[in-house]
């Protein structure tokens, strides 16, 4: 057989292979939904699809990398400007512009997060409810490294910054991926 033929060959049985895992998992999937019909069933927080375990793996490995690659303030620096992309891409936070008693009410009624604001101070405290899992889809609790942490920097940041329309800094107070039972942020307002 010649290496045209083999690679042919070869590829086509991976992609039948694939084809066949992924009609198998979509079956099972079927199965579970149909279980789950019929009984009441604890509400699950993740994607029974395997291609979610695959991308948490995928995201934690090139979290390790980019540290290990640009050292600890380049990493720092490059997950908070993440963190501040991905709040700008949620509309619902530029609607608060100057409205920041409205923004607190979403965040309670929403994500059921506390908050105190020092109005004299400047200083606002945000804390989530207590919780095993990160906030963001992409974490695996049990294996992300806690420097991964930064990127609420950047979140907290440009939300705070876009609700108050001034320049802010952060700092994580607690964390899941740092050991706790929850976020707790502080956020100082420049003048």
């Amino acid at each position: 057989m010649d290496r045209r033929n083999l690679l042919k060959h070869a590829c086509g049985a991976g992609v039948c292979g694939c084809l066949c895992a992924e009609i198998l998992v979509s079956a099972a999937a079927g199965e579970e939904k149909k279980e789950n019909t019929e009984a009441p069933a604890e509400k699950k927080t993740e994607p029974t699809d395997w291609r979610w375990a695959f991308v948490k793996q995928r995201y934690l490995f090139l979290m390790k990398l980019l540290h290990k690659q640009l050292g600890p303030g380049r990493f720092s620096k490059m997950i908070q400007a993440m963190g501040r992309d991905c709040s700008t891409s949620i509309d619902r936070i530029s609607k608060y512009k100057g409205n920041p008693d409205g923004y607190f009410k979403m965040l309670k009624e929403h994500w059921n997060d506390d908050s105190d604001y020092d109005k004299e101070k400047g200083v606002i405290r945000i804390a989530s409810a207590e919780r095993t899992e990160c906030f963001c889809p992409l974490i695996d609790t049990k294996s992300m490294p806690d420097y991964v942490c930064d990127c609420s920097l950047g979140w907290q940041k440009q939300t705070f910054e876009t609700v108050f329309g001034k320049k802010a800094d952060v700092k994580i107070e607690e964390s899941i991926l740092r050991g706790g039972k929850r976020c707790v942020f502080t956020i100082t307002l420049k003048s």
